[in-house]
């Protein structure tokens, strides 16, 4: 049996070009019966940055770095190369950063792809120290800015002059008690010398 299954499709983070734009899903049901269809094969490859952002595909933007897969040794070896990398990357997260602005992204989700990014590129380029060290410095100006770590800072400021506030008030009541306790204690002294 086929079974058409319309806008299905299967996705590759990496692919070589000769991985083919379909294929045959084979599915061995209960009976014994082999139920085939047909998907798609989409390639990250396939799509350029102007197609990601243009199709909203954020969630792909982290495995960009696989379309220089075969360029990363030239990357390591010629400074051109690379310097154009960082410039794809600072486009990328500069048109991510007014995605959000334009509430077309999340600060959850910019937070979510920015961390991906760094962490996949970190580990593609493990062997490329020059490559992992340059993409790293540049991203991490822009991973120490996101909005997960504002909104972090700005609670931990609050929590703090929160805590600063109650433990004024602690000490003042303390203060107070202990006044009122002294006070006592001066009282009990003085009846008990005059009781003498």
């Amino acid at each position: 049996m086929r079974f058409p299954i319309p806008n299905s499709g299967l996705l590759l983070l990496r692919a070589p070009k000769q991985v083919p734009d379909h294929a045959t899903i084979e599915i061995m049901a209960p009976d014994e019966r082999v139920l085939t269809y047909d998907v798609r094969i989409v390639k990250v490859a396939d799509y350029s940055v102007e197609d990601l952002f243009e199709k909203k595909l954020y969630m792909l933007i982290p495995y960009y770095i696989f379309n220089y897969e075969s360029k990363l040794r030239e990357l390591e070896e010629n400074d051109d190369s690379l310097e154009e990398l960082l410039d794809k990357y600072r486009d990328i997260f500069d048109r991510l950063e007014v995605e959000q602005e334009k509430s077309n992204l999340s600060s959850k989700s910019l937070d979510a792809i920015m961390n991906l990014t760094r962490s996949v590129t970190c580990k593609f380029t493990k062997n490329q120290s020059k490559v992992q060290r340059k993409v790293g410095d540049m991203m991490g100006g822009k991973i120490l800015d996101l909005p997960c770590f504002k909104i972090h800072d700005e609670a931990k400021a609050e929590g703090l002059a929160e805590g600063r506030a109650e433990g004024e008030e602690e000490r003042n009541r303390l203060a107070a008690e202990n006044a009122r306790l002294k006070a006592e204690i001066d009282e009990m002294k003085k009846q008990t010398s005059m009781d003498k």
